[in-house]
């Protein structure tokens, strides 16, 4: 058996980089559970595999899992950097260790300790070895890549679009912040179907005081700005034309990006948005989003229009966003 093999079944069995990003799980901890198949369901979409994602969360429905459950306490960002320096000394030879500058007498005594042993050496230093839950549920968890089909499936198989995470963020703040349209779009129908009103949910405000609507104030007029300068330079054509990358049009993707934006906008206007939260948000108003004239020019024109204005000398941007609006509507029939 391999020192690899040996150190992973055996000894310490970090896994390098995967508690880096909150979104980037280790799976393991979604295994063997009906709860975390939906959880997991969510992530497999985002890797392409959305067919068999779907019939893995209609499984685990079929099997009493609760659609409501939220994410637990893992192991720490800290720890698993902790533990990872003494996995890489358990995997390095005599040139290896020296090469990193280790001792090679510390290598050797590395690769005697176990999981339990790390575990208490990290202790001994202050180190937490698990991170507080965040409370997510399957339904923020559809909203981190737009995983819409997943998100009405559980919606309809009794979803709570209420719920808040640690931070005070509902689904659809989750869905704004990462643009996530298709999942404004299936979770606010589900209201409207439901017979609930939407602007209580949507004037939603999380424990730092940002709605829905303020997170994507936050980088629409960015968003806008860069579609109108990259028309200013079209797309010079790539010299290697075996780049994969070669009949990239960035033009035609700033433009989707602000249209995608603003018609996620105009969605929560439409649905009761109170566009004077941008006055108070402080995310509008650190340097460079925009200043407080801009902000009462956005609100005053919302107030009166429920919808972002879009600037004239761009009609491809506005019929964009009506392309998009159409498309997705679709999705609420």
């Amino acid at each position: 058996m391999s020192t690899f093999a040996i150190v992973g079944s055996q000894r310490i069995g970090f896994q390098a980089g995967v508690l880096k990003r909150k979104k980037t799980l280790d799976l393991q901890q979604f295994q063997g559970n009906p709860d975390g198949l939906l959880f997991r369901a969510a992530l497999m979409t985002n890797a392409g595999e959305e067919r068999k994602a779907l019939d893995m969360a209609k499984d685990a429905l079929r099997r009493k899992a609760n659609v409501n459950a939220c994410t637990g306490p893992r192991e720490s960002n800290e720890f698993t950097d902790f533990g990872n320096q003494y996995l890489m000394m358990c995997l390095c030879d005599q040139q290896g260790a020296s090469n990193l500058g280790i001792p090679w007498k510390v290598a050797q005594e590395a690769k005697k300790l176990t999981r339990d042993d790390v575990r208490k050496l990290a202790q001994a230093q202050g180190i937490p070895l698990t991170s507080p839950s965040t409370q997510e549920t399957p339904l923020m968890y559809t909203a981190f890549h737009d995983c819409y089909k997943l998100a009405r499936l559980y919606l309809r198989a009794g979803a709570d679009h209420t719920l808040i995470d640690k931070d005070g963020n509902t689904a659809l703040i989750t869905a704004a912040k990462n643009i996530s349209l298709g999942v404004g779009i299936v979770t606010l129908d589900h209201l409207k179907r439901k017979g609930i009103p939407s602007a209580p949910y949507v004037n939603h405000l999380s424990k730092d005081k940002e709605s829905a609507l303020t997170q994507l104030v936050t980088y629409v007029d960015s968003f806008v700005q860069n579609y109108a300068s990259q028309k200013k330079r079209p797309n010079k054509p790539h010299a290697n034309q075996n780049n994969l990358l070669k009949n990239w049009d960035e033009t035609e993707f700033q433009k989707s990006l602000a249209a995608k934006v603003i018609c996620f906008t105009n969605l929560l206007l439409a649905n009761g948005a109170d566009p004077t939260l941008i006055l108070q948000s402080s995310l509008c108003s650190l340097p460079g989003v925009m200043d407080i004239n801009r902000r009462q020019e956005l609100v005053s024109y919302m107030q009166k229009h429920h919808k972002y204005p879009i600037p004239n000398d761009m009609p491809e941007l506005s019929e964009a966003v009506e392309q998009l609006s159409r498309k997705f509507k679709r999705l609420a029939a």
